[in-house]
């Protein structure tokens, strides 16, 4: 079970998007963009990026993202190896309730081995730090004085770099309003 977390733009969505494709592409076959890979074949696969308000069903946005972490979990019931990814998981609810179901989530979810599952988010995850079954990673990014530098690489632990104003201001923002 991991978590990715990481300042915006530094490639999280990008991350777990290339990851979900390698992952499904080497389970059917087909040869991914990779000098080497090790992929464990996954019975089920479970992906929930850029969810959205379903006005034909009646279910908002986090209840779709509720919905779909229950078609995992049931999975993995049933299933000896599932992948599970999902991109700012319950981003859409106030940041004390996402802490606490994420926390429920990665305390009581029981995967098969080889099983996979990583989430993104912008929450402040340093409460799980010392949680050994939880793995860290985010973007290689830097602020160096005014410019920021990503290099698109993932690295082991928990970011504290956050860029969300500096995007803003670099927007130009500021001078407009």
């Amino acid at each position: 079970m991991n978590i990715l977390n990481g300042p915006n733009m530094g490639g999280k969505s990008t991350f777990l998007k290339t990851i979900t494709l390698c992952c499904y592409l080497g389970n059917i076959g087909v040869p991914i963009p990779s000098s080497k890979a090790e992929i464990p074949f996954f019975e089920s696969f479970n992906v929930n990026f850029n969810t959205k308000d379903n006005y034909k069903n009646g279910t908002s946005h986090f209840m779709n993202e509720v919905i779909s972490i229950k078609e995992f979990i049931l999975s993995s019931k049933s299933s000896g190896s599932v992948f599970g990814c999902f991109d700012e998981l319950f981003n859409t609810t106030n940041p004390e309730e996402a802490l606490r179901l994420i926390s429920y989530l990665f305390s009581n979810l029981k995967l098969n081995s080889p099983s996979f599952f990583i989430i993104s988010t912008h929450l402040d995850i340093e409460i799980f730090k010392d949680r050994e079954e939880i793995g860290f990673f985010h973007p290689s990014t830097k602020l160096n004085g005014n410019k920021i530098q990503f290099d698109y690489s993932i690295t082991k632990g928990i970011s504290k770099l956050k860029l969300g104003e500096k995007l803003f201001q670099d927007a130009g923002i500021m001078d407009i309003i």
